[in-house]
C-alpha cells in the first residue's frame, strides 16, 4: 500500500512538532540546570566565605586570649613578688623585735 503525500506530510509535520517540543523542553531543562548550578555555586561561595570569616574570628579570639593570659601571668608574678617581699619584711621585723632591735 502506498501512502499518499498528505499522509506522509502529516507524519513528517507531527514528528517535526514533537522534535521541536522536545528541543524546547530540553532548553528549559538546561536553563533550570544552569540556574540550579548558579544557586549551588553561590551557596558554596557563601559557605566558604562564612567559614573563612569564622576562621579569622577564631584566630582573633585566640590571639586575644593569649594576650589576656600573658597579662594575667604578669600580674600574678607581680602579686607574688610583692607578697614575697612583704613576707620577708614581716619576717625581718619579727626577727628584729625578738632580739630587741626596732
Amino acid at each position: 500500500m502506498k501512502r499518499n503525500t498528505t499522509e506522509i506530510r502529516a507524519d513528517i509535520e507531527d514528528k517535526l512538532k514533537r522534535y521541536i517540543e522536545s528541543e524546547k523542553s530540553l532548553r528549559i531543562t538546561q536553563k533550570e540546570v544552569n540556574a540550579r548550578l548558579a544557586i549551588a555555586e553561590e551557596t558554596t561561595n557563601s559557605a566558604k566565605l562564612k567559614a573563612e570569616t569564622e576562621t579569622e574570628r577564631t584566630k582573633m579570639l585566640e590571639a586575644t586570649i593569649r594576650s589576656e593570659m600573658s597579662r594575667v601571668k604578669m600580674r600574678l608574678k607581680s602579686y607574688r613578688a610583692k607578697r614575697e617581699e612583704r613576707l620577708e619584711e614581716e619576717s625581718l621585723s619579727t626577727d628584729c623585735s625578738s632580739i630587741g632591735i626596732s
